[in-house]
């Protein structure tokens, strides 16, 4: 019987313990990408593997248009030790997707990219890839590929459930392109390859034009030279003496932000020696402004005084070879998709070996992707404004890639693969509504707002620092942190929000 108190005080720990735990949780479900990965994971425990994200190993095939399950892909003499993999999702992006891989190819031995479309492409990139099929192995998955069959009411109970109010189909969007991550890494993984790179089809990874230049004659690799990515990655020692970030296999790439705004004093494609491309329709040439200048904001409503900036988060290339991709706290995050890489996901210019150029492209182009899940709108208010903030510096580093792509492959190979460069062909451009181009505005600057923070379903008090067209904002928090190009729809002035965004 002197035992039972001891019995009791136990159990009384242990309730203290699981409602702390449980606290410590919600905390933690704060970030959007790992609560939707945590709770598939979490889900029906008597599929294959234990969880719908191993389910999707069970795919139907691994194989792209053109290829049938069993038959041998081309021969590319793909070299482990020297060749890179890519994980790409794309929507409408035909006019990027024609440069995106002609750079690769070259700067970093792109030989193996797997690819899929986003549901709602109007597009089918499968006429560009099958330009590169006898270089490149190409792999196309569609959602059945890679997706567990009960995804969609998964997605939707992740969506509806507890108090929070979410955007389902930013969700769906934010868990596809997760699992798509994993999946994709695990495929490269079993395949024997190395490097895995992950950004998107308006982004360039390159040489860290702070710390690599032309006039280099230490055996550093020109920044647009044949390889000069691969080289770094496959000679560079990690842990890095040079770089305390870059410690795992997942090696972070800070992003530069480029602006469309141009100056006549910038004479576009001057380096370019084949005056029969149209080098006007090439991101890498054209585009050279970047960087945002950076501005104080005294807050009305929280008596600080903030630093904004145009801060991007960093992509990542994963050696897949040294990394656990079956790690439960692994979140396919394509800022920080498996658990090792840095958990500072603004790492500034310097503090990375490679660096990745993200373009916009014409208005056109930004725009023609009709299906973002956040809206036309949001695009059209973060163009806008990405212009109005950015153009602080200026660089020319990765536009002589061109030069060495054209020699290489021979004029007429290169201009095959160039082909319609930078133009949008298979469906018309999309039109904005009247309430995407509207002037009105329910909040005024200085005006402190509740709002759901990156639409994950937290409320917040925020300070309208800019409106922007169609209903959007720019707002600070509190702790100078900033959600840029917030819809209306995700704000209110009056309700209950959370104690702290931290």
């Amino acid at each position: 019987m002197r035992s039972l108190p001891r019995v009791a005080a136990l159990l009384y720990a242990g309730v203290i313990m699981t409602i702390n735990i449980q606290f410590m949780l919600e905390r933690l479900l704060h970030v959007i990408f790992e609560t939707t990965i945590m709770e598939l994971e979490n889900a029906d425990k008597s599929q294959p593997y234990g969880n719908p994200i191993h389910q999707a190993m069970t795919r139907k095939a691994s194989f792209g248009a053109g290829q049938t399950k069993g038959e041998p892909f081309p021969d590319t003499s793909f070299d482990v030790e020297q060749n890179f993999g890519a994980c790409l999702i794309v929507m409408d992006d035909n006019h990027y997707l024609i440069e995106w891989i002609a750079y690769h190819y070259h700067v970093a031995n792109l030989r193996h990219l797997i690819i899929t479309s986003d549901p709602n492409s109007r597009t089918s990139p499968s006429s560009v890839l099958d330009r590169w099929r006898d270089k490149i192995v190409i792999e196309e998955w569609t959602s059945e590929d890679f997706l567990p069959t009960d995804f969609g009411s998964m997605v939707e109970h992740r969506s509806s459930g507890g108090k929070r109010t979410k955007d389902a189909t930013l969700q769906s969007h934010r868990a596809r392109q997760a699992i798509f991550n994993l999946e994709c890494m695990r495929n490269m993984q079993e395949r024997g390859r190395r490097w895995v790179l992950l950004i998107d089809s308006d982004e360039y990874i390159t040489p860290n034009p702070l710390l690599y230049d032309d006039s280099s004659d230490d055996g550093r690799p020109d920044v647009g030279g044949q390889g000069s990515v691969a080289h770094i990655l496959n000679t560079m020692s990690i842990p890095n003496e040079d770089f305390p970030d870059v410690d795992t296999p997942c090696v972070p790439l800070h992003r530069r932000q480029f602006t469309t705004r141009e100056e006549e004093s910038l004479k576009v494609g001057m380096s370019v020696t084949d005056h029969s491309l149209n080098v006007q329709n090439f991101q890498t040439v054209r585009w050279r402004k970047y960087g945002a200048k950076k501005q104080w904001y005294e807050m009305k409503n929280f008596d600080v005084e903030c630093k904004r900036t145009l801060r991007v988060p960093n992509k990542v290339v994963v050696n897949v070879q040294e990394t656990n991709l079956w790690h439960k706290q692994n979140s396919g995050n394509p800022h920080r998709p498996i658990a090792v890489c840095p958990e500072d996901v603004y790492l500034k210019e310097s503090h990375t070996p490679l660096v990745v150029n993200h373009y916009m492209g014409t208005k056109e182009q930004w725009m023609y992707r009709r299906g973002d899940k956040r809206g036309l709108g949001f695009r059209l208010a973060r163009y806008n404004d990405i212009n109005a903030r950015s153009g602080r510096y200026t660089s020319e580093d990765i536009g002589n890639w061109l030069n060495e792509f054209v020699r290489i492959l021979g004029h007429d190979e290169a201009h095959r693969l160039l082909a319609n460069v930078g133009e949008m062909v298979g469906a018309p451009p999309p039109a904005l509504s009247k309430e995407e181009l509207t002037e009105e505005h329910a909040y005024e600057v200085g005006d402190l707002v509740q709002a759901n923070y990156k639409g994950d379903g937290y409320w917040y008090f925020a300070e309208v620092v800019d409106i922007l067209p169609g209903g959007f904002y720019n707002l600070l928090y509190e702790d100078c942190s900033q959600d840029l190009a917030t819809n209306e729809k995700l704000m209110r002035s009056h309700g209950k929000v959370s104690v702290s965004r931290e």
